[in-house]
């Protein structure tokens, strides 16, 4: 799949399924992300085109697949309006971005009935600029941020203790990991200052991973966002690389909270 709002065309497997016009657009797709549909909602120019967008939504069987993109201007009559947001939040939208859309910006979203608000990949940009989104698996694999959580050993930091997340399928374009640590029993001392992200196509971390990330200095943040030359896998690994013995962490307190394909 792939889509680029200021280009306002909408491509499902390199074929041009759709062009957009003012203000935003939904694509069905089905289960293996077939091209169904697509509807252009001129909200913009009439607020009964954003009533019958929300309509759409609401229509929509569990688990169906979307992709929605706008053009030109999505804000009007869209970032005040809790009926259309609560809709757009059901196939994996996030309110408070909707309500932050600006006048001539634009927005992108990857979603699934049902998944839940703020499961869905987005991204928006701010005005006269374009966001692009290209992967080629199910979303339902990026949807949900809760890692599994494998410690080489014990609850007191120490280096080599690891988290490990199975995407499901290798990702092309994976560029971002955050990892959270904000729910410690003590979140402004007990995190992570120093660790090295990990990427690998098979699991074994036996040579065959690259490491896309190692830090050099504290962070001394517990939630930071680590970016990198886009790259392909499957598993994502976070090592600590440096350890404070004082510290403990209870299982499931350091996690990949999100990562994202890459723009």
């Amino acid at each position: 799949l792939d889509d680029s709002p200021n280009d306002h065309y909408v491509y499902v497997d390199g074929v041009l399924r759709h062009t957009t016009t003012r203000s935003w657009a939904v694509t069905k797709c089905n289960a293996d992300w077939d091209w169904i549909e697509s509807n252009n909602y001129d909200c913009y120019g009439d607020i009964a085109n954003a009533t019958a967008m929300k309509n759409y939504l609401n229509a929509l069987p569990a688990g169906t697949n979307v992709i929605i993109n706008t053009y030109d201007e999505p804000k009007t009559n869209v970032y005040d309006n809790d009926d259309l947001i609560t809709a757009l939040e059901s196939v994996g939208a996030t309110g408070s971005e909707i309500k932050a859309i600006e006048l001539n910006g634009s927005y992108l979203l990857i979603g699934q009935k049902g998944v839940g608000a703020g499961k869905g990949i987005f991204e928006k940009r701010g005005p006269a600029s374009g966001v692009s989104i290209y992967f080629d698996i199910e979303p339902s694999n990026l949807l949900d941020g809760v890692a599994a959580t494998q410690w080489a050993s014990g609850a007191i930091q120490a280096i080599g203790h690891y988290i490990q997340v199975d995407l499901g399928e290798v990702i092309s374009y994976l560029g971002s990991v955050r990892v959270n640590s904000s729910e410690t029993l003590d979140p402004r001392n007990c995190f992570a200052d120093r660790f090295k992200i990990l990427i690998s196509s098979t699991g074994d971390f036996d040579g065959e991973e690259i490491e896309v990330f190692s830090a050099t200095e504290d962070f001394a943040i517990s939630d930071p966002l680590i970016t990198f030359i886009p790259t392909s896998g499957r598993y994502i690994r976070v090592e600590l690389t440096q350890a404070k013995a004082v510290f403990h962490w209870q299982v499931g307190e350091l996690e990949v909270k999100e990562w994202q394909v890459a723009d």
